[in-house]
């Protein structure tokens, strides 16, 4: 029986090669796999995939979709036990697959599963995260968390004090060992069919770029599943917009709108209506001080501000008669 269905979806030649090949030179396991090149396309090594990799399903898009819309669409069609939502921008360095759809098997109350991310210099990448408080979001928001990114001086530092487990914050400690997490990142996912059955897709409002995982883990674990980071499962994640916090434009809009999503959604009214301030008073400085210097920022800042001023979500209810077994 086919275990495992492996969902990609690109735009990008360069990074799909790259990942399919690794993928089929470590993967022992059975599997069906599916790569979406998003959107229309000039570049005729895209359109000459099938040729290369005739085990993957190529589908090509007419328009442009976002993350969430292309990963929902596969899951909705899923038939088999289990699914790896992955970027393009991977390289496998061992048999991942297989050690994550291992411990799925064995582990019936885990519904999603992650591997340890690496930088393409070797050195380990955040792969989860904690969930959003308020107080790390303003962290976030203000720009101050430049200072800890990923690739800055300080976070060494702060890694070796031990900070990470003082504000049991995951993406701050460097704990090696297989473990229970609020958020596996994005990057690559895998997760069993009734577990996303049951807490729903991801959130479709969210369709651009960021945030996605960081509400769909959450509601996973509110049913009752147990979200686990395996580090034996090592895969090289070429992406750095969140590792230096660089983010601009659109992908900067997705992030500060996921943000007020979650706290619409599963925070309190008071916590956020205080985020819903933070972006407001953060961003409306950031918009005046980019108007004597770039337009362009100024503008996306702009944007945020009323975004900020008008989006609204219901909170979530979850049908407590429906939870996970656990075990």
């Amino acid at each position: 029986m086919t275990l495992l269905t492996v969902n990609y979806i690109t735009n990008n030649y360069d990074y799909i090669q790259v990942a399919l090949a690794s993928m089929f030179e470590k993967t022992q396991s059975d599997m069906i796999v599916n790569v979406i090149i998003n959107g229309p396309t000039d570049d005729l090594r895209l359109q000459n995939l099938a040729t290369e990799f005739p085990q993957a399903n190529i589908i090509q898009n007419d328009e442009m979709l976002g993350f969430v819309a292309n990963h929902n669409r596969a899951m909705e069609t899923c038939t088999t036990p289990y699914i790896a939502l992955l970027n393009d921008d991977i390289r496998f360095e061992n048999d991942a697959l297989s050690i994550l759809t291992q411990y799925l098997e064995q582990r019936e109350h885990v519904g999603v599963v992650g591997p340890q991310l690496l930088n393409d210099d070797g050195t380990l990448q955040v792969s989860s995260y904690s969930d959003p408080t308020v107080w790390r979001m303003a962290y976030k928001i203000s720009g101050l968390a430049k200072l800890t990114r990923q690739d800055g001086w300080l976070r060494p530092i702060l890694l070796k004090l031990g900070v990470g487990k003082v504000f049991k914050t995951d993406s701050l400690q460097t704990n090696h060992n297989t473990r229970e997490v609020d958020i596996i990142k994005g990057a690559f996912m895998v997760t069993r069919r009734p577990a996303y059955e049951q807490a729903g897709m991801m959130d479709d409002v969210l369709t651009i770029l960021y945030g996605e995982e960081i509400e769909w883990h959450y509601r996973m674990r509110l049913h009752g599943w147990v979200n686990v980071l395996v580090p034996q499962a090592i895969v090289t994640h070429f992406g750095k917009g969140q590792m230096s916090l660089s983010m601009t434009g659109k992908r900067l809009f997705a992030d500060r709108n996921a943000i007020l999503n979650w706290f619409l959604k599963h925070g309190t009214p008071q916590e956020a209506k205080r985020i819903r301030q933070i972006i407001i008073v953060s961003h409306s400085i950031y918009a005046t001080f980019w108007s004597a210097f770039d337009q362009e920022k100024s503008k996306t800042h702009r944007e945020i501000v009323d975004m900020a001023k008008q989006f609204n979500r219901e909170p979530y209810t979850v049908q407590t008669s429906n939870s996970a077994t656990t075990s």
